[in-house]
């Protein structure tokens, strides 16, 4: 049988990704509602929503310091997809607590790629990087690199293991991340196209000279 797109969106989120099983009880784990205008509402019933782009999909819980993260998959544009991580801290009404690059696709054919996980600390979420752009047409730079992200009581903050070295994707994604964590200082529940365009968070944004 196949479910139209309103009832999978509205399924709770442990039917589209098997990690959230141990992550939150069925009764609590929040669902997906469609919107008449294009977004998506990521609904924890009774508590509030965060509103995302309509093509954003769920790819699972991590559990942080006591606080459930919801990590979800958020087209930026056609060549950029973005980390959205939502919750609900100290019983406060759910928000957006981080965005991070997933994957980038260069239109040379460079790439970008991140798998996240829990740090095993119980307060870290590592975020392992690789990337690589043609130099020309027999040579390419790579990169390979881990971030982490801390939570620090009342929401996520970057948490480097040493400075990142200037001139590369990891230095590039920093600068970005700190912009974006200024706008996340003050609580936000709406990520719109519109939105991350005035953030500069675009394809465009990620793509670094090769030399």
């Amino acid at each position: 049988m196949t479910l139209p797109r309103r009832a999978l969106l509205a399924a709770p989120l442990i039917l589209a990704a098997p990690l959230l099983l141990a992550a939150e009880p069925v009764a609590a784990a929040p669902v997906l509602l469609a919107r008449a205008d294009g977004l998506v509402a990521l609904t924890w019933v009774g508590r509030g929503a965060v509103l995302l782009p309509g093509a954003a999909r769920p790819l699972g819980m991590l559990a942080l310091a006591g606080v459930t993260l919801v990590a979800l998959a958020v087209p930026a544009d056609a060549r950029l997809t973005l980390l959205a991580l939502c919750g609900r801290a100290d019983g406060a009404r759910p928000r957006l607590l981080g965005l991070e690059v997933l994957d980038w696709h260069g239109a040379d054919g460079a790439h970008l790629e991140t798998r996240f996980a829990s740090a095993g600390d119980g307060v870290r979420i590592r975020l392992a990087r690789q990337a690589a752009a043609p130099r020309d047409r027999l040579r390419w730079r790579r990169e390979a690199w881990t971030d982490y992200l801390a939570w620090r009581g009342a929401g996520l903050a970057d948490a480097p293991v040493r400075p990142p070295p200037p001139g590369t994707w990891q230095a590039r994604l920093g600068g970005l991340r700190a912009r974006v964590q200024d706008w996340l200082a003050t609580p936000r529940d709406t990520l719109t196209p519109d939105v991350l365009a005035g953030l500069g968070v675009r394809a465009e944004g990620v793509e670094l000279p090769v030399g």
